[in-house]
């Protein structure tokens, strides 16, 4: 099972949170799942850090691959698309 957790799950699961709820826990943790994070969520967690409104671990970009989780980078053409999506959406 591929998993896509966002910037609020990869922090919660790091500091053991009980908002992320037993369920989710469970399917973080399962041998079969395939955990990813992208790089734009830790861009995020940067900004929000950087901001003063949120606290996260100096070492976050190093935790990621111990706890299981595979970085998804963020290329060019990647957020290029985005721009397609925001037309679509009007």
């Amino acid at each position: 099972m591929r998993l896509l957790v966002d910037s609020h799950v990869l922090l919660w699961h790091l500091s053991d949170d009980p908002r992320l709820g037993p369920k989710a826990t469970a399917a973080i943790e399962a041998k079969s799942a395939e955990v990813l994070i992208s790089a734009v969520s830790l861009w995020e967690i940067a900004i929000e850090v950087g901001l003063g409104k949120l606290k996260a671990p100096e070492d976050l970009p190093e935790r990621i691959e111990p706890l299981g989780f595979q970085l998804l980078d963020l290329a060019a053409e990647d957020a290029w698309r985005v721009c397609a999506g925001a037309r679509h959406g009007r």
